[in-house]
This record gives structure tokens, C-alpha cells and sequence, in this order.
């Protein structure tokens, strides 16, 4: 057998093929899989952009439309508590003008009653609020007036025909819903502009309806604030309904014929060719757009570009029906990923370029000798220990007599002058790098000056807790809270921070806000001296583990809302207090003026056939009448009087036993033979320094009181009990007592017990004892048990030896 010649390759060909097929492996496969990282990661992040952008979206947007509501709830309160009245038109023209200038991003403030009384004001776009009126004085035109800066109405703006606000919309569905609720989209009465009002029935106490209240928001002034959003520079944001009509969007749109009755348009139909192709792709992957009932992720060519479609249902109110949808091209989020992309494989190519170059070059040269190679290799690496020591590397190989060897030499020289090459490079780099870091610092700089600036501006305290209430860092603010930490309260807990009984809430809410991730507030009072400190806490979660407590003073806000609802409560017993005058007097005239009456239509018709006797008798009820009548003006002269300051004190000389024991003598007929009237005397009693014509308002008026509730056969106490500098007089009965709960108000005018059933009276007496006992400086005492009796103590100084002028009251 012969043997077998083994096949020789050329020595380039050895070392350049598996070298150049590595190259090819590794670029190749670097430039697949950052092809495809790049890839999805975009989608990954653009999708995550994106939902929260729609997210931010239907927030704001909710908060946006939430201050419809919030206008009308104010509005159907204020006029619930009767704080302000329909009928008072200049007062309501000024309420909703100075309610317009607070909530701007309103369009319109109206009140429509049932009578088809109109009263709105409206924003106008140049920035000034003009009012608009509809009532019978304005033959059923609607007339829309200027304002001046106090609300007031200058001049006639328009006039427009044929208005009822029962007609629009806005009122007819409220009606019909009997509940607060979001009418249909509509062109508006007064500019023709498309808008949407948030509707509330108003009723009074009966339940009738009084009219209805709307807050109007232009679908222009929606479309406007989408625009403000700004979510990416090329994205779009619309609100549309599932029939696919554009209800509002960020892009501008063409300014529309004033002439022509405005209208929704279909987004397949926009002149926007973005959201024309959203739309269509939309319809396309999502036939039916009711179905939507979480967010939704599309994907979209347009123009050569990938774009993001998310559309999220729009879930505040079950009127709105509404879906949001946002658009985001790729290149907004993504451009700088796709640039490190395309860099990395223009990398990968061109250090495949080089690496081939150098190959084939290096081949030519290989057959240099091992031992050269190796001591010149050795020299290098030497050399290279080195960084700022580059002139070894221009160290050379001498070429060799052999062709290989020589090639070798060659390549290695090339190799040697491209790594000086490469360091030279690499510290430009460094340099460049290090200019740019100093750049980029002072930027920041610039930044953390400008927040410091803007902190010390601000009058907030602004803390950051931990999750275990631990201060954690101070915000140098410019508030003057009194409980405003220094530097060295960092560490501590919030017991030491905020040494108030709130300290507990304030914990809780932080533990809330950590939970939920959602802002919570705390309202606590800080206690210096005698004044108090009202302030309001907003806690809102950093992340996971911290979060910042912004508090602001609300003592201003805090007392006029406690000075209003004072007034409220005032206004409350005043309307209470003429209900039971009203319902006193026509009870008390009645039955005298009954009785005077009758007695007279009797002596008139029949005197002629009776006895004097019985005309007597019969002029005698008519005199009762008239003296009980006599009785109970002058009960409300007295306490009108008192009430008006005006009723007088003017003491004099008086034997207080003689005046208590005629007293008795002109009251027993009163107690006839069911009642026995007991009257006592204890101590030494004389001559005291009193005014008769008040003590005439407070004994007879409490042992008429003891009479009128004492049982049959029940007896009355009259006690006269004199001491050296004040006479006590004690009123006892067994009569049917007061119950607890009416004896705070017993001496308030008009105020009777709740168990006094059918035994008449005007609850005038015990205000008026009250008030002549206050003129003498005493007291008046009460003690009682239901169903066992009720004893007065009234308690005057003798005035002995005094020298007391007559006036009024304090």
C-alpha cells in the first residue's frame, strides 16, 4: 500500500479561516440578540409609558369633570339650608358671578326653577364673566349682560328668543332622574359650542321640586386641557364613546363654522391623519368598543412606524359611557434605545470589517518566528504596564530572510503602532468623558439650587417619615408652623416631633398611605398658650417604605367654618323661636276671642229674655277673655323689652312680708278648693331695697306656674326666707315636674316642657322671672322629679344701704 499524502494548506489559510469563522458567529449572533432585546424591550416599555400615561390621563380627566359636581352639590347645599334664597336675585346674580371667578375651569353656572326662571353665569373667552337672565320680565328671551370686577351687570351683550331652561337638556334629564346625574353632549343655547352639564334636582323640605342646578363644561375647553396634559411630543390623547364618536382630543382642531349647528365627529373620519389611522386600527382589532372593560393594548403602522394604542374605559361615572384612548409612537419613548441599537450593530459590522482586514493582513505575516514573536510580545506587554509610556510600543520586529517570517514581522509591527494607537484614543476619550461629567454635575447643581429656591419659597412644612414614623429628612421651607422640627429632631419618632393628641391619627394615616399607596389628610390642632394652631396634614407615599407629610396653617379656614356654622345654628333657634311665638300667640288669642265672641253673639241675640244675673255672667267671661288676653301682650311687651335692653330697674323701700302676704291674699282665689296655697316665714324680715314692679314678674308668675301644674288636692308651698344681705323665696308644688332634657332651655322664651299635654300657656313666664331676677343681680334655682314636683329658689340681695340710680340693663 502506498502511503497516503496528507493535504497541506497554506499557513494563512489555517490561522485565518477559524478565526474569521468565529468572527462571523460572534457578530452575527450580537447583532440577532440585540436586534431582538431591542425589540422587546421597546414594546415592554413603551407599553408600561403608555398605560401610565392613559392612567394620568382618566385621573386628571376625573378630577376635571368631578368639579361639575362639586359646583352643583355646593350650590344644592347652600340652597337646601335656605343660607340662600331663589328669590333673591341680586344676592344669586353675585353668588354664582364670585362662584364663576373660583372654579374656571367651569364654562357655565346655571339655575333653571320651575316657574322657568333662569339665572347663569358664563365664562367667556376673553377671560370675563358675564351673567345670563330669563324670567317673565324678559318675555321669554334670554338676555346676556357684562359685569364689572364686583359682579355687578354694565351693559347688554345679546338677546336671544324663544328660551325655557325647562326645554334643555341639562334640565329635563335631571328631572326625569330625579338624581344628580351627566346629560347628553349638546350645542349650547347662547354660542352653539358643543358641551356636556353636570345636573342636580333641587327640592325643598317637602320634597317638592324647586328647579334644577347645572355646571356646563365646553367639550373645547376638554379637548384644551387634553392638550395640556402633553404626554409625549408626537402622542395623542382622545376621549371618545363606544359609537366611536370623538368626544374630545389633544389634537388642534379647525375652527368651525359659527353659523352651523356643531356636531361630534366620527375619529375615523378626523382630518388628523394619526388619529384617522388609530381609529381604523382601532375598529379594525376592536369591533366593538362596549366590550372594553379593562385596558386594551394595540399595536399600529403608520407612515412606516410602529405606534401604541392603549384605550382604558373611562369608569367615573355611570352616565359617562366614555372610553380613553392614547396614542404613542414608538420614536417618542424609544428613540435613544433604537440609536444604541442601530450603534451596536453598526459596532458589531465594523468590527467585523476590521476583524476580517486584520485577519487576511495578519496572515501575510505569520511565519514570523515563534521566538520573535514571543520577545517582542513580551517587550510590549512590559512596556504597556504603563499607561502614559507609549514608546515601546513603536518597538519593531526586523524582517527576516524568509517570506513568512518577514509577513509575520510586518504584521506585528502594524499591530503594534494600532495599539498606540488605541491608548492614544482611549484618553482622549477619558478626557472628553471626564469634561461632560463635569458638565452634567454642574447641571445638577444648578437644579438643586433652583428646588432649594423654590422650597424656601414655599410657607409648608414638609417632612419625610419612614414606615415606622421615624423623621427621616426636613425640607428648609420658609413656614412658620410653631411645630416646625430643627435638624436635630431627625431620627426621632413622631410622638417627639408632634407632642399633640393627633399624634396617634397621624400614625394610623401613614400606615394607611404606605398600605394603599393613595395621599391621605389629617387635620390637628396645636395649642400655644391660649391660641390655637389649625393645621392640615397631606401624607402622600415616596415608595414603599417613606413618605413626605406637607402641612399647611387652616386656622383661618378652620374658624370661619366654625363662625358659620354658629351663624347657621343662631339662624336655626331664630326660626324655631318665631315658629312657637307664632304658634303661641294664635292658640292663646284664640280661645279668649272665642269666648269674648260667643258671650257677645248671646248677650245680642238673647239678653232681651234673660236675667241680669246671667248677663253678668256672661259679661264677666267677656272681661276673663280680655284680662287673660291683657296678660299675654304684656308678657310680650315685658320680654320684648328685656330682649331690647330696654326694661328698666328701680328699686325702692318695701316690707317684703307685707308685700309676700297680699300676695298670697290676691292668689288664693286662684287656688280654689283643689289646691291649698301655704305660705311661710323664717328669719327676721323688714324693710329690703327692691323693685315692686319686678317682683311682681317673678312671685306671681311661679305660683301661678305651681297652681296651673299641681294636681287636685295638691298643696303649694310659698317659704320667705330673710338673711342679713338677701331674701331667698322658695316656690314648692307636687306637681308634674320638668324632665331633665328641658331644663337647659326652661328659661328660654317660648320653651315649655315637653310633658305639659293640654294645660295652656305661652312659655313667657319663666324667661320674664329670669330676666327681672337677673335685673336685681340674684338667682333662680331649680330642682325637680318628674311626676313628684318641682321647687324655684330664687335668691335677691336686700340692697341695704345702697345707693342705686335707675337705668337699663348691660
Amino acid at each position: 500500500m502506498h502511503k497516503m499524502t496528507a493535504v497541506k494548506l497554506p499557513l494563512r489559510w489555517v490561522l485565518v479561516v477559524p478565526f474569521l469563522l468565529q468572527i462571523f458567529a460572534v457578530v452575527g449572533l450580537t447583532g440577532f440578540l440585540a436586534y431582538k432585546n431591542g425589540q422587546r424591550t421597546v414594546g415592554e416599555l413603551v407599553q408600561k409609558l403608555g398605560n401610565e400615561a392613559g392612567e394620568h390621563t382618566q385621573q386628571k380627566l376625573i378630577n376635571y369633570l368631578n368639579t361639575a359636581q362639586l359646583v352643583n352639590r355646593i350650590n344644592a347645599d347652600v340652597i337646601s339650608l335656605d343660607s340662600l334664597k331663589l328669590t333673591n336675585r341680586p344676592r344669586l346674580e353675585r353668588y354664582l358671578w364670585q362662584q364663576m371667578r373660583q372654579f374656571k375651569q367651569v364654562s357655565e353656572i346655571n339655575l333653571g326653577t320651575t316657574e322657568g326662571d333662569f339665572l347663569g353665569a358664563e365664562s367667556l373667552s376673553n377671560g370675563s364673566i358675564a351673567l345670563n337672565i330669563a324670567n317673565q320680565n324678559t318675555n321669554g328671551s334670554i338676555r346676556t349682560y357684562a359685569t364689572n370686577v364686583k359682579g355687578e351687570r354694565t351693559k347688554l351683550l345679546r338677546s336671544l328668543p324663544n328660551f325655557d331652561p325647562r326645554n334643555r337638556p341639562w334640565y329635563q334629564q335631571a328631572v326625569q332622574a330625579r338624581r344628580p346625574v351627566w346629560s347628553q353632549i349638546y350645542p349650547s343655547f347662547l354660542n352653539h359650542r358643543l358641551e356636556i352639564a353636570a345636573s342636580r334636582p333641587l327640592y325643598d323640605a317637602e320634597g317638592t321640586l324647586r328647579g334644577v342646578a347645572s355646571a356646563t363644561l365646553s367639550l373645547e375647553r376638554m379637548s384644551q386641557f387634553l392638550q395640556e396634559l402633553n404626554i409625549s411630543p408626537n402622542g395623542q390623547t382622545w376621549v371618545i364613546s363606544p359609537t366611536g364618536l370623538l368626544v374630545a382630543t389633544s389634537t388642534p382642531k379647525a375652527t368651525a363654522d359659527a353659523t352651523q349647528t356643531p356636531s361630534l365627529l366620527q375619529a375615523a373620519a378626523s382630518p388628523n391623519p394619526l388619529t384617522r389611522a388609530s381609529a381604523e386600527a382601532l375598529t379594525e382589532q376592536v369591533p366593538d368598543l362596549k366590550a372594553v372593560t379593562a385596558p386594551r393594548y394595540l399595536e399600529f403602522d403608520f407612515q412606516g412606524q410602529r405606534q401604541f394604542l392603549i384605550v382604558l374605559p373611562f369608569e367615573t361615572d355611570p352616565d359617562l359611557d366614555w372610553l380613553i384612548a392614547v396614542v404613542v409612537p414608538e420614536r417618542d419613548f424609544m428613540a435613544q434605545v433604537q440609536d444604541n441599537t442601530r450603534n451596536t450593530l453598526l459596532l458589531c459590522l465594523g468590527a467585523l470589517a476590521l476583524a476580517t482586514a486584520l485577519g487576511v493582513y495578519t496572515s501575510r505575516w505569520i511565519s514570523r518566528p515563534i521566538l520573535k514573536l514571543s520577545e517582542a510580545s513580551s517587550a510590549i506587554a512590559q512596556g504597556a504596564n504603563s499607561a502614559h509610556d507609549r514608546a515601546i510600543l513603536q518597538h519593531s520586529i526586523d524582517r527576516q530572510n524568509i517570506f513568512e517570517i518577514d509577513v509575520l514581522a510586518q504584521s506585528f509591527n502594524q499591530m503594534a503602532k494600532q495599539l498606540g494607537a488605541a491608548f492614544l484614543g482611549l484618553e482622549q476619550a477619558n478626557s472628553q468623558l471626564e469634561q461632560r461629567v463635569a458638565r452634567r454635575t454642574n447641571a445638577l447643581r444648578q437644579a438643586e439650587a433652583e428646588l432649594r429656591g423654590l422650597l424656601c419659597a414655599m410657607n409648608e412644612l414638609i417632612l419625610v417619615f419612614d414606615a415606622n414614623g421615624t423623621l427621616v429628612k426636613i425640607a428648609q421651607t420658609s413656614t412658620d408652623l410653631p411645630d416646625k422640627p430643627t435638624e436635630a429632631a431627625i431620627g426621632k419618632s413622631l410622638a417627639e416631633v408632634f407632642p399633640t393628641a393627633q399624634v396617634d391619627e397621624l400614625a394610623i394615616a401613614i400606615q394607611q398611605a404606605l398600605g394603599i399607596q393613595q395621599t391621605h389628610i389629617v387635620e390637628y390642632c396645636h395649642r400655644i398658650g391660649e391660641k390655637e394652631i389649625w393645621c392640615s396634614a397631606s401624607i402622600s407615599p415616596i415608595n414603599e417604605q417613606n413618605v413626605i407629610l406637607v402641612a399647611r396653617d387652616i386656622t383661618e379656614e378652620h374658624e370661619a367654618a366654625i363662625e358659620l356654622q354658629e351663624d347657621l345654628d343662631r339662624e336655626k333657634q331664630l326660626n324655631e323661636l318665631k315658629s312657637r311665638f307664632v304658634s303661641m300667640t294664635s292658640h292663646e288669642f284664640r280661645t279668649p276671642l272665642t269666648t269674648i265672641l260667643s258671650s257677645v253673639d248671646l248677650l245680642e241675640s238673647r239678653s232681651h229674655n234673660w236675667a241680669e244675673a246671667r248677663d253678668l255672667k256672661h259679661l264677666e267671661r267677656i272681661q276673663t277673655a280680655v284680662k287673660r288676653m291683657t296678660a299675654l301682650l304684656n308678657d310680650v311687651l315685658v320680654i320684648s323689652k328685656a330682649d331690647a335692653d330696654r326694661l328698666e330697674f328701680d328699686p325702692t323701700e318695701l316690707d317684703i312680708e307685707d308685700y309676700c302676704r297680699n300676695l298670697v291674699e290676691e292668689m288664693q282665689p286662684s287656688a280654689t278648693a283643689k289646691h291649698q296655697l301655704v305660705f311661710e316665714v323664717k328669719g327676721q324680715c323688714g324693710l329690703v331695697w327692691m323693685d315692686e314692679k319686678l317682683l311682681q314678674h317673678i312671685l306671681p308668675n311661679l305660683l301661678s306656674n305651681a297652681l296651673k301644674y299641681s294636681p287636685d288636692g295638691g298643696q303649694v308651698f310659698f317659704r320667705l326666707h330673710c338673711q342679713a344681705q338677701a331674701v331667698r323665696f322658695e316656690v314648692q308644688d307636687q306637681g308634674i315636674g320638668i324632665p331633665p332634657s328641658d331644663r337647659d332651655q326652661i328659661f328660654d322664651s317660648f320653651h315649655r316642657a315637653r310633658n305639659v299635654g293640654n294645660i295652656s300657656g305661652t312659655g313667657l313666664g319663666l324667661a320674664i322671672v329670669k330676666k327681672s331676677v337677673d335685673l336685681h343681680g340674684g338667682t333662680v334655682h331649680i330642682d325637680s322629679q318628674v311626676g313628684e314636683g318641682t321647687t324655684f329658689t330664687v335668691v335677691l340681695p336686700t340692697h341695704r344701704g345702697a345707693n342705686h340710680t335707675q337705668g337699663k340693663t348691660a
